[in-house]
C-alpha cells in the first residue's frame, strides 16, 4: 500500500491543500478532484486502488483542509487553481480525475487549461443544476442560512443531523459499516467547508451548461454513469454531442457516490481505460 503525504502550496495568498502518493518513475500522474462540500481524505482507497503511479488529490479552496479565496469560488477559478497547481509540481502526463462536482470542475480545467492534461475521467459527473433531493437540501439550506446570523449560519451548514439527512439521499451501498464510514467522512468534510465559499458555488453552478464543454473536449475523455445513480445521469448529454474523444461508460449496481463505494472498482475502470 503507497504511502500517502499531507502537503499544501500557496498560489496567490491560497492555501492548497493535497494528498500525495506514488512516484514520479510510474506514469502517468493522476488529478484528483472530490465533489461538492468534501475533500481528498474521502478519496483515499480510491488513490490507493490507483496503483504506484503518482497521485496529487487536491481539497478545492474553501473545502477540506484548503484556505479560501480572495475572489469568488466558482468553477473558473477551480479550474485556474488545478492548472496553477499542476505547473507548480511541475506535473507531466497528467490524467485529470473528478467526482461529481469535481467532475464539472475537472471538464471546465480541461478546456479552459487543455495544454496542462493531457487525459480527463469524470466519475458520476454532475451535468448541471437542477431541483432534485440533493440539490433542493442544499437550496433549502442555503436560502434559510441568509436569513440567519453568521454564527447560526455556520452551525446549520455544519449540523450532524443535516449532513447525515444529506448524505443518505446519495448511499447505495447497503453495506451497514460502509454507510457509516462514508457518512462520518461527509460529516467531517462538511465541518471544514466554508459557508460563504459554499453559497458563491452553487450560484455559480446554477448558471453552468453540460453540453457547451463536452463540445470543446480536444483530449480522450471517460465518462462513468453508474446505473443506480438516483442525483445524475449524463447520457442524453453524450448522445447529443458529437465528439469522438468522449468514451461513455455506465457502472453496474453502482450509485452516485461509486468511487467512495467501490473504490477499487472505480479505479480499475479507469485503468482498463487508459490500458486500450
Amino acid at each position: 500500500m503507497q504511502a500517502i503525504q499531507s502537503k499544501y502550496h500557496t498560489i496567490r495568498g491560497t492555501k492548497v491543500h493535497y494528498l500525495e502518493s506514488g512516484t514520479t518513475e510510474n506514469k502517468p500522474t493522476y488529478v484528483v478532484v472530490h465533489g461538492l462540500f468534501g475533500e481528498a481524505r474521502a478519496l483515499e482507497p480510491f488513490i490507493q486502488s490507483l496503483g504506484r503511479c503518482r497521485v496529487i488529490a487536491i481539497d478545492l479552496p474553501g473545502q477540506g483542509d484548503s484556505s479560501t479565496m480572495r475572489t469568488t469560488h466558482t468553477l473558473k477559478h477551480f479550474a485556474w487553481v488545478i492548472s496553477e497547481v499542476i505547473e507548480k509540481l511541475s506535473l507531466h502526463n497528467v490524467v485529470l480525475v473528478g467526482h461529481s462536482y469535481g467532475a464539472i470542475v475537472a471538464l471546465t480545467a480541461a478546456t479552459q487549461h487543455p495544454q496542462h492534461i493531457s487525459r480527463l475521467v469524470m466519475l458520476n459527473p454532475y451535468p448541471q443544476y437542477t431541483l432534485n433531493i440533493a440539490t433542493t437540501f442544499y437550496q433549502v439550506t442555503f436560502e434559510i442560512g441568509k436569513r440567519l446570523p453568521g454564527s447560526l449560519k455556520q452551525k446549520m451548514f455544519h449540523s450532524r443531523r443535516l449532513s447525515h439527512m444529506s448524505g443518505r439521499l446519495v448511499l447505495h451501498t447497503q453495506d451497514q459499516a460502509l454507510r457509516r464510514a462514508i457518512d462520518e467522512s461527509g460529516y467531517a468534510s462538511r465541518l471544514k467547508a466554508d459557508v460563504s465559499a459554499g453559497q458563491q458555488v452553487i450560484d455559480d453552478f446554477k448558471k453552468f451548461r453540460f453540453d457547451a464543454p463536452l463540445r470543446k473536449l480536444a483530449i480522450p475523455t471517460l465518462a462513468i454513469d453508474g446505473d443506480a445513480d438516483a442525483l445524475a445521469n449524463i447520457d442524453k448529454y453524450i448522445s447529443n454531442v458529437v465528439n469522438n474523444t468522449i468514451s461513455y461508460q455506465v457502472a453496474l449496481d453502482a450509485g452516485h457516490l461509486f468511487p467512495l463505494e467501490c473504490p477499487g472498482r472505480a479505479a480499475q475502470m479507469v485503468l482498463d481505460w487508459l490500458v486500450k
